[in-house]
């Protein structure tokens, strides 16, 4: 999804809360954590920036949180849903390749045992946690994405913001409590917040990419309204007998609205 512009320039950057993490880890003396914990999420989203170039993706910018990465392109609404999909799948698979080289390197006795056992650990704790269904971690988007095949657009982001919003409150009374954690889910409820304010915004730009673009799908759907337009479809909007081509649906409904 397109989530914002990167207005600093900088490609990667660290979120304010990933400094305050980083500075109870050194404080605490756990530097090996904190670097072995980095090293990883840095190889997570550069699995996610790979994906997205073979995609030929515009990437925005990567921010570097507590619990993880945040990889935002510039693609649009209206991108293959099977590319979306592999490039947020991608940092998974990476970062398991990427452990998969660390484990050979220890079974040759490069790598000490408290240090492996710790990339055991975080690649666990950061492929888990990314999966769950929450936006705007992997897992969420994933969900949101397959939420798609099956509902219209708009009723999918409905369903992604519930399943998140509940998703969260289960994670901040099953899991332990410190103040990683509450930081975590501090910025998991802005995001989601954001994403909630924005919705309607997100699907008047699905419709205006569609509008001003000639976009093609091998299927077609047939839909009551203009608010139950799909991904990947093109539609047909069914009012009483007569069946309108998305183009005209599209153009009179921009047309009321100047």
């Amino acid at each position: 999804m397109l989530e914002g512009s990167n207005k600093s320039g900088k490609l990667i950057s660290f979120h304010f809360s990933y400094y305050i993490m980083a500075l109870f880890y050194v404080l605490a003396g756990y530097f090996l954590n904190l670097i072995i914990f980095t090293i990883l999420i840095l190889v997570h989203e550069f699995g996610h920036c790979l994906a997205a170039l073979l995609c030929h993706f515009r990437i925005d910018k990567v921010v570097i949180y507590p619990f993880g990465g945040k990889t935002t392109l510039d693609i649009g609404y209206n991108r293959d849903i099977h590319l979306e999909l592999f490039v947020a799948s991608f940092g998974v698979i990476l970062q398991f390749v990427f452990y998969l080289g660390i484990c050979f390197f220890y079974q040759k006795y490069f790598i000490r045992t408290y240090a492996m056992d710790l990339f055991t650990l975080y690649h666990r704790e950061i492929i888990l946690f990314n999966l769950l269904p929450i936006y705007p971690l992997d897992g969420g988007k994933i969900i949101n994405m397959l939420l798609c095949f099956i509902f219209p657009y708009r009723l999918s982001n409905a369903i992604t913001i519930f399943l998140s919003g509940v998703s969260i409150f289960f994670f901040f009374v099953f899991y332990r409590f410190n103040y990683v954690n509450i930081m975590i889910v501090s910025v998991l409820l802005f995001y989601l917040y954001q994403f909630y304010q924005k919705r309607h915004y997100i699907y008047q730009r699905f419709l205006l990419e569609r509008y001003l673009s000639t976009i093609s799908y091998p299927k077609v759907k047939i839909v009551k309204n203009i608010y139950s337009f799909y991904r990947n479809r093109v539609h047909f909007v069914k009012r009483g007998k007569k069946i309108i081509a998305e183009k005209n649906a599209l153009n009179h409904y921009f047309q009321k609205k100047r």
